[in-house]
This record gives structure tokens, C-alpha cells and sequence, in this order.
């Protein structure tokens, strides 16, 4: 076995090293030149609101091109003011998401080890007018992918691209009815998790809520997977899902959806409660 001290993580072969670390890089590449067109984005935000149709539609393709390759068009609608809006998605990798200096004493030790790794996300970026302002954001949206899950997703998926397993996993994630936010299996971070569709195989992975640093710590939710199973090696009660919920019913319509767009609160009750804007 090849350790990989950097990442923390025992790996099979060099080769599966090898391409983490040609991918990872690649994503910093790509993310580096959609950080700098992001920065320089705002007079193009305002001209993509409030100009004419061709006005519009001109500042949205100059957005999209400096953005990059590495920013995949979600959705865009380039009506006027608050019906201009844009979203993309990004692979981010990054350090771990959790502060884990942060974490509870009684974590035990192979959990905390788990949540210090660094990983790779997947990120929303969004253009367009919200409550009559032009705004643009940028930040976590629905996957938390740790490297140990990446390298097994990478040993045993044959061919397939690591980015193509996280994007269909964030497709099929999207999709899934919201009613799978009441599954304790999906909640409860001591569970085994539920099994998401990805390539060859699934991601076993549940819900994390918890305080967004970025958004000055409102309440923020995505998925963080545990592992990838490969099919061939998944027992009979391991159910993977991929069935689509009703549109207005799914967990993108309400729970992940990009963060401008959901708010997201704690009762007295203690049960979470989304407010979709």
C-alpha cells in the first residue's frame, strides 16, 4: 500500500495517486481562472440585469467565457431584473470543511481522522438579481467528497473520470425526492448513510447541517459522503437511489438549493425548517 502523507489516505496502487493528484490539480487550475474572471465579474452582473435583451445576453456570455471550463452551466434565465438569474457548478478541491477543533470531545478518533481530510466539493455559483439588488455568490452546494471516498471511487470505477462519478452523483442528488430529508438514515451522521447513484457505483454519504462560516454562519446544508461502493459490491440492503421526486418536490427545489436562493432555520421544536426565496 502506498501512503500518501499529505492527504492522510492509504491507497492501492501509485497509479490511483498519481491520477488523484493530475486531477486535483487540474481543478485548482480551473478554479483558480474562474476565481479571477469571478472577481472581475460585477460591472457584467449588472449589464446581464438591467440592459436590453441583447445587452443581456451579450454580459452573460462574457461571464460564462470568464468563468471558465471548469464552471458547468446549471441553469440560466436572462429576463429582466429579478427574472436574470444564472447558475453554475464548480468542483472545488479544498482542505477539510469541518473545523475540527471545532468538534465535539466524544467524536471518536476514526470519524475525526475522516472529517480532517482534505476533499473535494461541489460548489454553486450564482449570477443574477435577488430582492432587487444585482448579486453574484459563490460557495458550497451539495457534495463534500473526502479523499478516501475519491480513491475508492478511482480503484474501482475502471475508466471513468472522477469528475464524471461526483457530477452524476450532484445530478442525481438534486433530483431525489425531498422527502428523503425526513430518513434518518440520510440525517443522522452515525448512520451508514443512504447510497446515491454515482457512475459505476454509488456514494454512501448523509446530510451535514451546520453553521456557513461563509455566510456569516447561517444555517447551511449538503452531503458528505463516506465512501464509494462499487455495484458489483453492494449488498442486497444497500438500496442505491435514483428515482426522481415531482418537480417542486425534490431536494433541489428545497433543501440544495444554491444558498442565495434557501434559508434555512431551527424551530424551538429543534426540527429544521427551508424557506425557499
Amino acid at each position: 500500500m502506498n501512503h500518501d502523507i499529505r492527504l492522510g489516505v492509504n491507497y492501492a496502487d501509485a497509479s490511483t495517486r498519481g491520477r488523484i493528484r493530475a486531477w486535483k490539480a487540474k481543478l485548482a487550475r480551473n478554479y483558480a481562472q474562474f476565481n479571477t474572471g469571478y472577481e472581475q465579474s460585477e460591472p457584467l452582473v449588472v449589464d446581464m440585469i438591467k440592459s436590453s435583451r441583447s445587452g443581456r445576453e451579450r454580459a452573460f456570455a462574457r461571464i460564462k467565457q470568464a468563468f471558465g471550463p471548469g464552471a458547468i452551466l446549471e441553469s440560466a434565465n436572462l429576463g429582466r431584473n429579478e427574472k436574470s438569474r444564472a447558475i453554475w457548478s464548480i468542483l472545488k478541491p479544498r482542505g477539510a470543511v469541518a473545523v475540527i477543533d471545532a468538534l465535539p470531545d466524544d467524536i471518536p478518533e476514526s470519524t475525526r481522522g475522516s472529517m480532517a481530510q482534505d476533499c473535494v466539493t461541489v460548489n454553486y455559483i450564482f449570477v443574477g438579481c435577488l430582492g432587487g439588488m444585482a448579486i453574484k455568490a459563490e460557495g458550497g452546494w451539495t457534495l463534500e467528497v473526502p479523499d478516501h471516498a475519491l480513491g475508492r471511487a478511482v480503484e474501482y470505477s475502471g475508466l471513468l473520470q472522477p469528475e464524471t462519478i461526483i457530477r452524476d452523483a450532484h445530478r442525481n442528488l438534486l433530483d431525489l425526492p425531498m422527502t428523503l430529508a425526513d430518513d434518518e438514515n440520510f440525517t443522522n451522521p452515525k448512520s451508514n448513510g443512504v447510497y446515491i447513484k454515482a457512475g459505476a457505483g454509488c456514494f454512501a454519504g448523509h446530510l451535514v447541517v451546520a453553521p456557513d462560516q461563509s455566510t456569516g454562519y447561517d444555517l447551511s446544508v449538503h452531503v458528505r459522503v463516506k465512501t464509494w461502493i462499487d455495484d458489483n459490491r453492494l449488498r442486497d440492503d444497500q438500496v442505491v437511489l435514483c428515482e426522481k421526486g415531482e418537480s417542486g418536490k425534490r431536494l433541489g427545489d428545497s433543501w440544495l438549493k444554491p444558498r442565495p436562493l434557501v434559508r434555512i432555520e431551527q424551530a424551538a421544536s429543534g426540527h429544521l425548517q427551508v424557506y425557499v426565496r
